[in-house]
């Protein structure tokens, strides 16, 4: 994707300057004539655009800007046309920060005009299949019974506060001063087969019975 934002980037340069070469080439202090270089300096990062479709995958190249003309005043004149085409398109960001004095020096040049130009690479990713429903939807519904116990601890003392949870679901309770719990609405089929208890920092999962004429009856060993 790179390669087809430099050759967008460099039709786009050649189109604003007639007739002046355009290179990908860093500067160098042995140019001669007239000539653009489009350095490809760094990435950065692009935020992905928001819409109802898949974002495509992007980053922005950030490319160094400079000009070398027969004489300083062309090449000041070839910097100025391609800053004021660039700040016209919506193709390109303009940045017009200074490079580092220390980054002419890695180029082996003196300082000179130059400017930033960023432009999007972008890949996009097609959508993802969407599989469709060929056959009508069937809801299976389940009915519903209350489920009443009391929780003993030792000598058959009911456990105040303990928490009483239907493991696999969202149900939840804890039991009364007088050790007892319920849950008004739990599915039957298929049939709760376990509670899970809590109580003074100890957790039991005890195997029931669910009966419909007496509450359970569970008793929770403390000293397991």
């Amino acid at each position: 994707m790179i390669e087809q934002t430099d050759k967008r980037l460099r039709e786009w340069a050649e189109s604003v300057l007639d007739g002046t070469t355009v290179t990908f080439a860093p500067p160098a202090a042995d140019q001669s004539g007239q000539a653009v270089s489009l350095y490809l300096m760094e990435f950065d990062t692009a935020p992905p655009p928001r819409g109802m479709t898949r974002p495509p995958l992007q980053f922005t190249l950030v490319y160094l800007v400079t000009a070398q003309g027969y004489e300083p005043d062309e090449a000041h004149r070839l910097l100025g046309e391609l800053i004021f085409a660039a700040l016209d398109s919506t193709e390109f960001e303009v940045d017009l920060k200074p490079l580092p004095y220390a980054a002419w020096t890695a180029f082996g040049v003196p300082p000179q005009p130059s400017f930033f130009l960023r432009a999007l690479a972008r890949r996009d990713r097609p959508e993802p299949e969407i599989k469709y429903v060929r056959r009508p939807l069937v809801i299976h519904t389940s009915p519903l019974a209350s489920l009443e116990g009391v929780v003993l601890g030792p000598g058959d003392i009911p456990l105040v506060g303990a928490r009483v949870e239907v493991p696999g679901m969202q149900a939840r309770t804890q039991t009364d001063s007088h050790g007892r719990f319920t849950f008004s609405s739990l599915p039957t089929d298929p049939p709760i087969q376990q509670l899970r208890i809590r109580a003074k920092g100890r957790e039991q999962v005890v195997a029931i019975e669910p009966s419909t004429d007496r509450p359970l009856v569970i008793r929770f060993d403390l000293l397991k």
